[in-house]
């Protein structure tokens, strides 16, 4: 750091992002819990709140992106793991490019949205906009684990929570 100023400014920038990082980590905990509710009762609300769970998800890959932002400790040497979903984030952020292509690459064929496929063997999910099956939840033909990535987020969220406690001895 060129000053102690400097040093006050990232420090007091953690210390924002790790908040709003919480606060992101909160609404997705409340987003799953709720998706969890509502994934048997084959209504649309479960994609209402797996959208929700993932926003959030985004969110806080956005926050912990390294490229663009400084920690005093390593997000990368931590055994978090959001790479994966780091592609269904960039297809949530530019869905409706994603829509397009997914379209013209299917004109003529069968597509599925908004499908509860649980149980259910044989379902074509690289036909389905939107799919759930349990947790698995496909989007444009992709499967994504929610509850991988819930997983995920409690680890963040725990990791965030070891790091405060060193800081505020």
């Amino acid at each position: 750091y060129r000053s102690l100023n400097q040093r006050k400014i990232y420090l007091e920038k953690e210390q924002l992002y790790l908040s709003e990082i919480e606060l992101q980590i909160t609404f997705a905990e409340k987003a799953y819990s709720d998706f969890l509710i509502t994934i048997n009762s084959k209504e649309y609300l479960s994609f209402y709140h797996a959208h929700h769970f993932l926003i959030h998800t985004a969110n806080i890959a956005k926050l912990i992106d390294l490229k663009k932002r400084y920690y005093s400790f390593e997000f990368k040497n931590c055994d978090v793991n959001l790479k994966k979903f780091k592609r269904l984030r960039n297809h949530l952020e530019h869905f409706d490019e994603r829509l397009d292509r997914f379209i013209e690459e299917r004109w003529g064929d069968t597509i599925f949205d908004l499908n509860i496929v649980t149980g259910s063997k044989g379902f074509p999910a690289f036909a389905a906009i939107r799919a759930l099956n349990g947790t698995n939840f496909y989007f444009l033909g992709e499967e994504y684990d929610l509850q991988t990535i819930y997983n995920e987020i409690v680890k963040l969220s725990e990791l965030i929570s070891r790091h405060k406690k060193k800081i505020n001895k």
